[in-house]
């Protein structure tokens, strides 16, 4: 069987498979793994009648790619778009959720916060009685209409606790823009969706180890605010 193997560094020009209704866009794809762009609101697995999981298993099994073995070795909250990485067999599976257990898998997200804020932020507390770090840079400083003043922000983790970013942010008055579930003091800005992104991901290969990266724009809503837009992102991600 031929294997289509994109490049370990994926750019904005993402391969997108198209078949019928199905449209999946792949940052990576071997015989062991697959990374691929989940959208906003879609859940990455579980026993909704559409998952993210029953998108991409469809995919594999038209491709006749293996056994049609998928996996998604950890998950994006519902609202939340960007890279998740599905093993295709079971040591790839295995040796993928070890990789995140032992913090070797590398995320960055971009997220709009409400609020102007410094340069950079290191938030540390315990979240469900366990260590939690967030790293947050500001990248620019700006406003959009019905939020007031916000800020858009690089975040890196280094710990991956359930909805961290989202409660580290909400606790210090930052939240999220678009966030229902953890709005702090902030007012809720609606109608837009949550506005984090998983838009850079890296990771050892479950069989060579040599590193697997995969890095695009964020989400076209973050582009659609004239601040964002003028940044020059391409540029700012090395992807031009």
């Amino acid at each position: 069987m031929k294997w289509a193997y994109h490049s370990h560094l994926a750019t904005n020009n993402q391969q997108r498979a198209t078949d019928g209704m199905m449209d999946v866009e792949l940052g990576y794809l071997d015989e062991d793994l697959l990374i691929a762009w989940k959208p906003h609101g879609m859940l990455t697995s579980g026993n909704a009648p559409a998952t993210f999981r029953q998108k991409v298993q469809s995919y594999v099994i038209n491709k006749d790619l293996g056994s049609g073995k998928v996996e998604p070795c950890h998950r994006l909250d519902f609202e939340t778009s960007g890279w998740v990485i599905f093993g295709l067999n079971e040591h790839s599976i295995r040796v993928i959720s070890s990789a995140f257990e032992n913090r070797l898998i590398g995320k960055s997200y971009f997220a709009l916060v409400h609020g102007h804020l410094e340069r950079r932020l290191d938030i540390r507390f315990q979240l469900n009685g366990k260590q939690a770090k967030t790293i947050v840079r500001r990248i620019q400083n700006g406003k959009i209409a019905g939020a007031g003043n916000v800020s858009f922000v690089l975040i890196t983790i280094e710990s991956g606790r359930t909805h961290q970013i989202r409660k580290h942010l909400s606790s210090i008055g930052h939240s999220i823009v678009g966030d229902l579930k953890y709005p702090g003091l902030n007012k809720v800005y609606q109608g837009k969706g949550l506005f984090l992104c998983a838009h850079h991901l890296s990771i050892p290969h479950p069989n060579h180890k040599n590193p697997v990266e995969v890095c695009r724009l964020p989400s076209k809503k973050f582009l659609k605010i004239p601040f964002i837009h003028q940044i020059g992102l391409d540029d700012f991600l090395g992807l031009s």
